[in-house]
């Protein structure tokens, strides 16, 4: 398969989930596997990286309140993206344990990754299934499966360490959820005096769950050296059944107006250090 153009495959997955695990080290040759950082129980383990943590906007803030877990998911990328540099990896890609194995397979059969990766540009191959190419660069949606070259590994490096393109910029965060009534717009509208108070000027700092960041880093506001160009080929499915362990409570996108406003008023809205 892939392996003999330079193709590293990552598999992501927490330490306890041999299950899980099994079908992706059976089916694929010299498969890497990464067992994620846990974040359940120490949301601070983002210090150990020398980053910090500053969610800059209201449904941000809500996302990591809720969810320790999505930093254990950012710094479990950040780790694959910094070991593609350190070794000099041309192309790779990454996975996490709910992605469909066979789906997986199928796409390592074929040259799929290599025609969109084989460029000098900075590039991203999103290969899911729940990220639809007119959504981009909003709702870049799940991390579960997709590819990168080198370059694009050093963008994401950067963009975390040094995010200030973004200062003064719109940042669009919400699609227009069910439960919100007034839809995305009104929503920004509503939040407007909040958003004017963006600060991206801070370095080393996680800001963003990990696909809504890598959405980002498409924006034209960033220099060319510092742009993702992404791609979409939706080839590769969850499997079914699988619980995240993220999860506490409603998530962000199935509150309604009126939860988003309370939430503030939450123990555990902004746990971290600021």
């Amino acid at each position: 398969m892939g392996s003999e153009k330079n193709l590293s495959v990552f598999l992501i997955s927490l330490k306890e989930k041999t299950d899980l695990q099994k079908p992706f080290v059976d089916n694929i040759k010299n498969l890497n596997l990464i067992h994620g950082v846990d974040a359940r129980e120490n949301g601070f383990v983002y210090k150990e990286f020398g980053l910090k943590l500053d969610p800059p906007d209201k449904i941000a803030k809500i996302e990591f309140s809720k969810n320790k877990g999505q930093i254990g998911c950012y710094l479990s990328h950040y780790t694959i993206w910094k070991k593609i540099l350190l070794e000099n990896i041309k192309f790779a890609l990454i996975l996490e344990d709910d992605a469909n194995v066979n789906d997986v397979c199928d796409v390592l059969d074929e040259d799929i990754i290599f025609n969109k990766l084989d460029t000098n540009k900075p590039t991203l191959l999103q290969l899911n299934k729940r990220t639809p190419i007119e959504q981009l660069p909003w709702w870049f949606d799940g991390t579960e499966s997709y590819a990168i070259n080198k370059s694009a590994a050093q963008v994401l490096l950067n963009n975390t360490h040094d995010f200030s393109a973004l200062q003064n910029k719109f940042i669009e965060y919400a699609w227009t959820w069910p439960d919100l009534k007034r839809g995305a717009y009104g929503l920004f509208k509503k939040y407007a005096n909040y958003d004017q108070k963006l600060d991206f000027t801070k370095k080393n700092t996680i800001r963003y769950a990990i696909d809504k960041f890598i959405g980002y880093c498409s924006l034209p506001y960033n220099c060319l050296e510092n742009r993702l160009e992404i791609h979409v080929d939706n080839k590769i499915s969850l499997i079914e059944n699988n619980l995240s362990e993220i999860k506490r409570g409603k998530q962000v996108w199935e509150m309604n107006e009126a939860e988003i406003d309370e939430f503030e008023n939450d123990d555990n809205y902004m746990w971290w250090d600021l």
